[in-house]
């Protein structure tokens, strides 16, 4: 009986690591962001969807396109949300920003723009979307979410093998 149980949660993982990777595939690149308040110390990107490891970068405006760089974070395969992007320099004022995918082509988990981290493309367009950042008042504190938990199926199904193994092995040696 312990037997069938190990075999039936090892193909429920094998199951979960499939499906994991099958959702990271075949979707189309995409930014979400909205409107936000902030400490000027970072934003919040609501969804940043990619089919492989990139980069989530922030621009300031100039003249109604994306600017300088001013922050980026590591995004993994498949659906990332709420990414928490640390400003390198604190924003003073409100401020219009855009919200750009990179790829990760380079060095990997390096950001490298100018360089090889392009920009991503979709039907020859930059995937990128506006936003405002507006400085809340210092006298409010700051609340909400503070940064991605975004935990890929496959590493769910992963951990819950680890542990059903960890108690079948405790039940069989117990005796």
């Amino acid at each position: 009986m312990k037997r069938l149980w190990v075999q039936v949660v090892l193909v429920v993982s094998m199951l979960l690591l499939v499906a994991g990777s099958a959702l990271a595939q075949g979707q189309t690149p995409a930014v979400e962001v909205s409107d936000q308040e902030t400490d000027g110390k970072s934003v919040v990107v609501d969804k940043v969807v990619y089919d492989q490891a990139g980069w989530i970068v922030i621009h300031m405006d100039a003249d109604g396109k994306p600017g300088p760089v001013i922050g980026w974070a590591a995004i993994e395969a498949g659906e990332n949300m709420n990414v928490e992007v640390m400003l390198k320099e604190p924003l003073t004022d409100n401020a219009k920003l855009w919200a750009m995918l990179h790829t990760d082509a380079g060095t990997m988990g390096q950001y490298e723009f100018p360089g090889d981290d392009v920009p991503v493309k979709v039907d020859d367009k930059v995937v990128v979307k506006p936003f405002t950042a507006s400085l809340a008042p210092a006298t409010l504190p700051v609340t909400g979410s503070a940064g991605s938990s975004n935990v890929p199926l496959a590493l769910m199904g992963t951990g819950l093998l680890l542990v059903l193994a960890a108690l079948a092995f405790r039940f069989k040696y117990a005796r």
